[in-house]
């Protein structure tokens, strides 16, 4: 409570336009105003919508290297795109959407991975990030990576040694498609 009466008596002590010292980290100040809509623009929302360009919209991706083999024989099972795809897992492919700064971003779009080992290609997705369950259920907060939980068909018998590539590509809506592969030695 005397908390509460401190910080009251300093808003009042620093008036109107004033600022506390402690209250954002950057020394910035931001002054809030009222919104004027310009160019026939109705409404702040309005404006929102029509844009365009998100600015932390996925710049550039890339296959993380906490991309691994998982032993399908422990009984972990990690989330997978497909909500009926099979429980058993061997390969936990990770991607990492970073924006035009170089943070780690969320992404929508249609992603497409495809696996390339001893002779054979297959193909995982499309996943449709753009459903928000699927966007949900994939994306791991902690990392920041879409997690792809994939069961290697049956007749794929990679060899101990064998360098299992991968490829992943992530057409955005405006039609850009980006990039990334991986080299995943197979142990």
């Amino acid at each position: 409570m005397r908390r509460c009466w401190r910080v009251a008596i300093a808003l009042l002590l620093a008036g109107p336009g004033g600022s506390i010292a402690g209250c954002r980290g950057s020394g910035e100040t931001w002054t809030a105003r009222p919104h004027e809509p310009s160019n026939g623009e109705s409404s702040a929302a309005g404006a929102l919508a029509e844009s365009t360009a998100w600015p932390y919209a996925p710049a550039s991706m890339r296959v993380h290297p906490l991309t691994r083999r998982v032993d399908s024989t422990s009984g972990a099972s990690l989330p997978s795109a497909s909500a009926d795809a099979a429980s058993r897992t061997d390969l936990e492919v990770r991607i990492e959407c970073l924006d035009s700064d170089g943070h780690e971003t969320r992404a929508i779009g249609s992603l497409v991975i495809e696996l390339v080992g001893g002779g054979a290609r297959w193909t995982v997705g499309p996943i449709d990030l753009s459903d928000a369950e699927i966007n949900r259920r994939i994306f791991e907060g902690t990392t920041r990576t879409y997690r792809v939980g994939v069961a290697m068909p049956q007749e794929a018998s990679l060899e101990t040694g064998t360098v299992l590539s991968i490829e992943a590509r992530l057409r955005l809506p405006g039609g850009r498609v980006l990039e990334a592969s991986f080299e995943l030695p197979w142990r």
